[in-house]
């Protein structure tokens, strides 16, 4: 079982978010470490993972339905809401976009302790393990995501897109 901080999930977490929670506090071993909303320079990413001989990755979760997404391409993904009965479009930025920013983020600190960078050569400056992020949107299946033509803006492996059925079978 990881390691999680904080060691429960805030009743304020969306069901996509409660249910990673869950999976990745029971399914990764002992030697994990499972940040859920930890500030990076002052962003806060839903998850970030840390384990040895595994590195560093930052989940973004996304709890959007298929009918939802008006519009999307690389940068944004615009969603349609409901809220107290009105209906209206919101701009969001892309989820493998705002991954890539907090990976970033955290990258850029990490780099500062002398210990987790390269010193000299091709990679010096460079963290000396592996960083990576990715998205999960919890109510999209990959056929779904094909059908709708957003697959090809949100491509596996970054992407975990199944329903949640699939999902409880997760090894």
């Amino acid at each position: 079982m990881a390691q999680m901080l904080p060691e429960f999930i805030q009743a304020k977490a969306s069901q996509g978010e409660k249910k990673l929670f869950a999976v990745l506090r029971d399914r990764l071993p002992d030697d994990f470490i499972v940040w859920y909303e930890p500030q990076v320079k002052g962003l806060h990413p839903d998850f970030i993972v840390l384990g040895p001989n595994f590195g560093l990755l930052v989940i973004e979760v996304k709890g959007w339905f298929v009918n939802q997404i008006e519009e999307a391409n690389n940068n944004f993904f615009r969603i349609r809401q409901t809220k107290n009965g009105a209906t209206y479009s919101e701009s969001q930025q892309s989820p493998l976009k705002q991954g890539k920013g907090y990976i970033d983020a955290a990258m850029d600190n990490l780099k500062g302790e002398a210990i987790l960078a390269h010193h000299s050569g091709n990679f010096q400056g460079k963290l000396v393990f592996p960083a990576g992020f990715g998205a999960m949107m919890s109510n999209i299946t990959t056929s779904q995501a094909h059908n709708s033509n957003i697959y090809k803006l949100l491509e596996q492996p970054q992407l975990v897109s199944e329903s949640w059925q699939d999902f409880n079978n997760f090894p």
